[in-house]
């Protein structure tokens, strides 16, 4: 006969076993898979993961959202796929926090008014963008905390006259760190903007802090372009300017 105190523990342990810990109750990763035709094509809500992943050849088409990260905590978020939405691609808010997001694929917003990556009191710690984020504006951040985007892809708004990074409302929260690609609109609150590599930035209007690095080469596609703040040039860099019948030249 078993010992009520050994039945009592075996009982414990049975039950242990068979109710998952909260630990495990959720996956370390979660892949978003290929969906369209839904308002968001792939949701994140009321989550911790230590990633989030659009593999390779997925693509997330949704008729309003390609994907929602809400009131979600998220390490890190891999993009090797194509992301996009009539109003947003990426729309990370409500208190959301992604560590580091890593762009290889696209991130667009295909309406007239939408937004490519939408940031809105939401923490977003590293954006890492080798790929193509784009929409009308393609960026709106307004993050909690400090934000650093590492840019050697394209950050494409509809024209040279729209916001490529709209970040007026971040407190001089975000700093920008571009190595190649082309940048297309305007970047507005943006804290810094160093510059290490060779570069294309297709605005009319430019505001902010412009560093370039010892060797680095800006090149300004528009022929007019109206800056307001500080363009600082190292030793041996480069800004490249198209000149046309419609530049001032001074007398």
């Amino acid at each position: 006969m078993t010992p009520a105190v050994s039945r009592h523990t075996l009982l414990a342990a049975a039950i242990a076993a068979a109710i998952p810990t909260a630990a495990s109750a959720l996956p370390a990763d979660y892949t978003c898979v290929s969906s369209s035709g839904s308002a968001t094509a792939c949701e994140v809500a009321n989550q911790n993961y230590d990633s989030v992943n659009v593999n390779s050849g997925s693509v997330l088409n949704g008729t309003s959202i390609g994907l929602d990260h809400a009131n979600s905590t998220t390490a890190t978020l891999n993009n090797n796929g194509t992301i996009s939405g009539n109003s947003y691609g990426l729309n990370n808010v409500n208190n959301s926090t992604i560590g580091t997001l890593n762009n290889y694929g696209t991130i667009s917003a295909t309406g007239n008014f939408g937004t490519g990556l939408y940031v809105s009191f939401a923490t977003l710690t590293t954006l890492n963008n080798s790929g193509t984020i784009s929409g009308n504006q393609a960026m709106y951040l307004q993050p909690i905390g400090a934000m650093t985007i590492n840019n050697s892809g394209n950050i494409l708004g509809n024209s040279a006259n729209s916001y490529a990074i709209n970040a007026q409302n971040a407190g001089n929260n975000v700093t920008l760190n571009w190595s190649g690609g082309l940048i297309r609109g305007s970047m507005r609150g943006v804290a810094a903007i160093n510059i290490t590599g060779d570069v294309v930035y297709d605005t009319g209007y430019s505001y902010g802090n412009i560093n370039l690095a010892n060797a680095a080469k800006m090149t300004l596609e528009q022929d007019r372009v109206r800056h307001s703040g500080n363009l600082t040039l190292a030793p041996n860099a480069m800004l490249d300017l198209y000149l046309s019948s419609a530049t001032p030249l001074a007398s």
